[in-house]
């Protein structure tokens, strides 16, 4: 049932349990399960460019397929009538390209629907957040802070507050008019280094992303993060905890 191209997405239809759709390198497929077996038909981008990735897909309400993909647009999928003239008798539906909407600079990494039917889109270059209405017309926009990279994922808290993942590994948490703050901070590569403060409830990690981060153990927080010009492997706190040491990659 699989291509040889890496799958990013996969989802059932939501209004149809025999249907699945799923998106990854240059491919989206529309599935059919009849009796056990799946049936494909593979999107044709036709006058469109056929983008390297399509990372993402979601379901309008009125029964389209939106997918995001790293040319930065928003395709909208919808029913066409079957071409019996060229098809013949028998000829099905098929899926086609109804609308292109240009929506970010770099990859859509990823898209929610609202209720309502309005839409988010999250981007990878631009570290933007879009709200769209439900004709696809753009409604709101902000710029999540570039220290904790890219949008990677968007959760829809209750129509107003949004939760985002990041490519720098946070979860924020905020809103259009607020902005956004983070609720969960981690590394982004291996990480080597870790030392407990002697007799405070603090402690101290370092890695690969060149990264020194001081945690809070009580509060679970980071309490701050500075970058070095190297990457650390190892650190200690000194037996009173004014001074803590960390080694680098360079022998430093």
């Amino acid at each position: 049932m699989s291509t040889n191209e890496a799958v990013f997405a996969v989802e059932f239809n939501p209004s149809d349990s025999t249907s699945i759709i799923t998106c990854g390198k240059s491919h989206v497929y529309f599935w059919t399960l009849n009796a056990g077996q799946f049936t494909k038909k593979q999107g044709i981008f036709g006058k469109y460019k056929k983008p390297k990735f399509i990372q993402c897909f979601v379901f309008s309400l009125t029964g389209d397929v939106l997918t995001g993909d790293s040319e930065g647009n928003i395709l909208t999928w919808g029913k066409s009538a079957a071409d019996i003239k060229t098809l013949g008798k028998g000829a099905k539906e098929t899926l086609q390209i109804m609308r292109q909407t240009r929506a970010h600079e770099g990859s859509v990494f990823t898209l929610c629907t609202l209720q309502g039917g309005g839409l988010l889109s999250g981007g990878g270059k631009d570290r933007k957040i879009i709200r769209w209405s439900a004709d696809l017309a753009p409604e709101r926009e902000c710029e999540i802070p570039e220290n904790f990279g890219a949008v990677r994922t968007l959760a829809d808290v209750d129509g107003e507050e949004l939760l985002v993942g990041t490519t720098r590994n946070a979860i924020l948490r905020g809103t259009f008019s607020d902005g956004f703050v983070a609720i969960v901070q981690g590394h982004v590569d291996e990480m080597w280094g870790l030392a407990t403060h002697p007799s405070q409830s603090i402690f101290l990690t370092c890695g690969h992303d060149r990264q020194v981060c001081l945690w809070n153990t009580e509060e679970y927080k980071l309490d701050w993060c500075i970058s070095l010009e190297e990457y650390g492997l190892c650190a200690d706190f000194c037996p009173n905890g004014s001074v803590v040491s960390v080694g680098l990659n360079t022998g430093r």
